[in-house]
C-alpha cells in the first residue's frame, strides 16, 4: 500500500469535468430546472392567494365588476365548467383598487355590484367574495405542488452525483492505494444502460492492520472482477470512504499510479 505522493496532482479541468459531466448531475439539474419553471408557471395560474392570503373574517365592501370573460379553460377536466376572469373596481379606506377573480359563469353582467373581501393591511389584494385569485382554481395547487416534488427529486439526485463526484475527486488526490478483494455482490433492482446494477462488495487491509470493507454500486461489474486482487483508494481516516479503482471514471484513472 502507498500513502507517498499524496496529495496526487489532478488538474482542476479534470477535476470541474466530474461535476459538469456527470450523467447523474445532469439529470439532477434538468429535472430541478424543469420543476423550478414548472413551479413559476403553475403559481402564477394557481389559487395560492385564496388558500394562503384570505380568511373568512377578511373585510368585506361593495365593489363594481368591470368584465366578465371566459379564459378557456375548465375546472374539473372535460366534464367542469369553463372558468370565467371576473375583473372588479372598488374601494377601501380612501382609495380606489381593481382586481380580478376566477369562478364559473353564475350570471353577473358588468356594472353589476358585487362583495370585494379584501386583506387587512393590504386592501390591494382583494377577490370577489366566494371566487378564487388564479384561473384554476385548486388544480393549480396540485400542479405547483407535483412541480415542486420534481424540483426536490432533482435536488435530491444532483446532490448525490456532486458528492459522488467530490469522493472521486478526493480519493484520486488524498486517498490511501491499495490492494483487495471483492467479496460478493448484491443486486440493487436497478439497470442503467439495459444492464442490472449491483452493490459490489470488497475488503482491504487499512495501513494500521485494520481489515476494512467497502461497497460500490456499479453495472460494469466485470471491470471489478477481472483481478484476484484489486485497487483500492481510500480514506485513511476515514476507510468506510474507499473505492475501487476500477470503477472511477476513464479520465481519472491516468493519475492513479500502477
Amino acid at each position: 500500500m502507498s500513502s507517498m505522493g499524496l496529495p496526487r496532482e489532478v488538474p482542476l479541468r479534470v477535476r470541474l469535468n466530474l461535476y459538469v459531466r456527470s450523467i447523474m448531475n445532469i439529470v439532477g439539474f434538468s429535472l430541478f430546472l424543469f420543476g423550478a419553471v414548472f413551479v413559476a408557471v403553475a403559481q402564477s395560474m394557481a389559487d395560492f392567494g385564496s388558500t394562503m392570503q384570505f380568511r373568512d373574517s377578511d373585510p368585506v365592501t361593495m365593489g363594481q365588476l368591470v368584465d366578465k370573460r371566459q379564459t378557456g379553460n375548465r375546472s374539473g377536466g372535460r366534464r367542469g365548467f369553463y372558468v370565467f376572469k371576473y375583473k372588479f373596481a372598488y374601494v377601501a379606506g380612501s382609495s380606489r383598487y381593481t382586481g380580478v377573480s376566477y369562478a364559473k359563469d353564475i350570471g353577473l353582467m358588468a356594472g353589476s355590484a358585487i362583495p370585494v373581501a379584501y386583506v387587512p393591511g393590504n386592501p390591494g389584494v382583494a377577490r370577489i367574495k366566494g371566487m378564487s385569485s388564479g384561473p384554476f382554481v385548486k388544480v393549480g395547487i396540485w400542479l405547483a405542488l407535483g412541480a415542486a416534488a420534481i424540483c426536490v427529486t432533482g435536488l435530491g439526485i444532483l446532490f448525490f452525483g456532486m458528492k459522488k463526484a467530490w469522493q472521486f475527486s478526493f480519493l484520486v488526490r488524498k486517498g490511501v492505494l491499495t490492494t483487495g478483494t471483492v467479496t460478493g455482490k448484491v443486486s440493487t433492482g436497478w439497470t442503467v444502460n439495459g444492464k442490472n446494477e449491483f452493490h459490489v462488495q470488497f475488503q482491504f487491509k487499512h495501513q494500521d492492520g485494520r481489515i476494512c470493507t467497502g461497497s460500490v454500486k456499479e453495472h460494469e461489474t466485470n471491470l471489478l472482477e477481472d483481478q484476484q486482487l484489486e485497487p483500492v483508494l481510500y480514506d485513511a481516516a476515514k476507510p468506510s470512504n474507499a473505492i475501487l479503482v476500477d470503477g472511477l471514471p476513464r479520465q481519472l484513472r491516468s493519475f492513479v499510479p500502477g
